[in-house]
């Protein structure tokens, strides 16, 4: 069986070969229905008009149809000739030109205007290609721009800003960001104000999806490399964000105006912060719904942040005058990796920041799934950027299945009664403390294992449904619940019993058992952090007194 089209058989007319070998139906060689053009010159040059022309510039491939239709618009709305190329004779298409035969409408690659991402092309005319192709995403929309694999410069910002629009692309492409510029979605109009609030203009991109796209800035980027400026239903899906060298502070995603964004399956390896969710003063707070979704989010992985500043993978910050929190928050899958042995700048896996004074709860609800908060010196910082001294964030904060590697606090805040975290089935190793300041409900199989204090505060701090928690003596910090026997003199009429528990117990009970001799009213005196005193009256024969203390209550 022969599985190749020989060069013999495109160069035939018989039935069979030539061009119905290449889905051109009628007779004739491939040469006498697609006649190949080396450059658009050669496009443009041809007087054959009822052949289709095949143009081999590089990065331009594609088929080509002649249309005699004024197509002068439309030549104009394509400066880079990504889809029509008039003749040399008539420039201006009035009288025809050739035309892109696109299979999929509403389709097209980068290369096509200009880059063929192979380094060929000047910053300058990467550029030039860069800004015709956006302007043609932003034309119409619901149209796709597939990037293939290649680098592509660009030296301003970059905006989209039609709904629906797509930035497809595939393996080993990489967006080159010069001059710090930014990938922007939406555009943000915050030039006017009513009694002090911002009053939300601009044009809102809907539906905007970013997929398989590399973001790699130039050393020396400062300030963001992705911005959702104003924006619903984001979708960012397999994206990498990484930089190798800068003396400045560079974000990897910021968002302004934003709700509904969806992050599956990014990695952000930057210097200050993979995420920056900026929460404004305007006349209408929608900035909410944030779904993450098997993400890695690196801070000074590659190379170490400039500044001696508390640093955050996810950080949210409440500007002046913002009061409104955010409605649901969800992470699953997501990666959390600081700076090992850094305790200067101490990267937090998720931060708020906020000036106000009293309750500014930046957080309604933030979920953690099967999440990995490794060398995170704060899982959860409500603390380090609340800059009002009377200023504090009551987020509330669950963590689910999570595991904790060389961590300062899991969750830091103040110690204040509406600060909560709950923590199911999570792992905690080699640490500081589980909590500092905010309260732990902790639910059933945690695991807390060499850990320095578990609870900053006290263990009576915390709520527990799953008491006996003895891993937490390896960390000499004893148990939160503990159960034993003593043995009872004939005459004893007390007994002192060390219960080794991490606090002085809440509650203390006794029992015998199979002895229907002796059922004593037994009284506990003396309750402290060490031991307390079994009260009773003496048996008339040796027996066992079995007992139980707990620490902590739900």
């Amino acid at each position: 069986m022969v599985d190749y089209v020989s060069a013999t058989d495109l160069a035939s007319n018989a039935p069979g070969k030539g061009a119905s070998m290449v889905g051109v139906q009628g007779s004739g060689t491939v040469q006498e229905v697609l006649v190949p053009c080396a450059d658009r010159a050669t496009l443009a040059a041809r007087t054959n008009q009822t052949t289709m022309a095949y143009l081999l510039e590089p990065g331009r491939q594609g088929a080509f149809y002649w249309s005699g239709s004024d197509l002068s618009s439309a030549i104009n709305a394509d400066p880079a000739q990504a889809f029509y190329v008039p003749p040399a004779t008539a420039p201006t298409g009035s009288t025809g030109a050739w035309v892109r035969a696109s299979v999929n409408l509403g389709v097209a690659s980068l290369t096509w205007f200009g880059n063929p991402g192979d380094g060929s092309v000047s910053d300058a005319q990467a550029e030039a290609a860069m800004t015709a192709a956006f302007a043609w995403l932003n034309a119409v929309g619901g149209r796709t721009l597939e990037v293939p694999s290649g680098v592509f410069t660009y030296t301003s910002d970059k905006r989209i800003v039609a709904s629906g629009a797509t930035l497809r692309g595939t393996a080993n492409c990489r967006f080159l960001a010069k001059n710090s510029s930014r990938l922007m979605i939406g555009l943000a109009d915050d030039s006017t104000t009513v009694n002090g609030r911002i009053t939300k203009a601009g044009t809102k991109a809907i539906g905007v999806k970013l997929v398989t796209i590399g973001f790699l800035p130039a050393d020396g980027h400062s300030g963001s490399i992705v911005t959702l400026d104003y924006c619903d239903e984001t979708t960012i899906d397999s994206v990498e964000i990484s930089m190798y060298g800068s003396s400045s502070n560079v974000t990897g995603i910021e968002c302004r105006w934003t709700q509904w964004v969806y992050l599956r399956r990014c990695k952000v390896n930057v210097n200050s912060r993979a995420v920056w969710i900026r929460q404004q003063w305007t006349n209408i707070q929608n900035e909410d719904h944030y779904h993450f979704e098997d993400c890695l989010f690196y801070i000074g992985k590659l190379i170490n942040p400039p500044d001696i500043v508390p640093l955050s993978c996810v950080q949210i910050e409440k500007e002046p005058g913002n009061s409104y929190g955010i409605f649901e928050f969800s992470m699953r899958g997501c990666h959390f990796l600081g700076i090992p042995n850094d305790t200067a700048r101490r990267v937090s896996a998720v931060a708020v920041k906020n000036s106000a004074s009293g309750d500014s709860r930046a957080i309604h609800r933030l979920s953690h799934y099967s999440c990995f908060f490794e060398d995170t010196w704060y899982g959860f910082d409500g603390n380090r950027f609340v800059q009002a001294g009377d200023g504090y964030d009551t987020s509330r904060v669950s963590f689910y299945g999570c595991s904790f590697l060389r961590f300062g606090s899991a969750v830091y805040g103040k110690d204040y009664s509406k600060n909560s975290s709950d923590f199911t089935g999570c792992y905690f190793l080699q640490g500081a403390n589980v909590t500092n300041g905010a309260m732990g409900r902790f639910g059933l199989s945690n695991v807390i294992e060499a850990i320095d204090t578990p609870f900053a505060n006290s263990i009576l701090r915390n709520r527990f449904t799953d008491k006996n928690m003895s891993d937490i003596a390896a960390s000499g910090a004893g148990r939160l619940r503990a159960q034993s026997n003593v043995a009872v003199g004939a005459t004893d009429t007390s007994v002192v019993i060390n219960h080794g528990l991490a606090a002085t117990p809440t509650k203390v009970i006794f029992w015998t058992l199979n002895d229907n001799t002796w059922k004593p009213s037994v009284v506990a005196t003396n309750v402290n952090a060490t031991s307390f005193t079994a009260n009773f009256a003496a048996p008339g024969a040796t027996k066992t007194l079995y007992w139980e203390a707990e620490a902590a209550y739900l």
